[in-house]
């Protein structure tokens, strides 16, 4: 469920696509990228497969939750940006 209400099909290739922008960002590795990435979509499947629908703020703080603290803080500042 997004902010305004709207409903899409999960999409992991979203949270993908942000966990490497903002792990590139911070100047990792294309290894530990894909350890960043793997994390977050780990966390959030889990949470996924429990619920029928999961709002994007959720999907966020389960994202930042799982992706390390230099990955955390571009992902942040990328947010600011925005």
């Amino acid at each position: 469920i997004k902010k305004d209400g709207a409903k899409e099909p999960f999409n992991p290739e979203k949270i993908k696509k942000a966990v490497r922008s903002a792990a590139v960002q911070a100047g990792f590795p294309e290894e530990e990228v894909n350890k960043e990435i793997g994390k977050a979509l780990a966390a959030v499947m889990q949470s996924v497969s429990t619920k029928e629908e999961i709002s994007t703020t959720e999907i966020r703080g389960i994202v930042l939750g799982a992706i390390s603290g230099v990955v955390k803080a571009a992902w942040e500042t990328y947010e600011q940006q925005k």
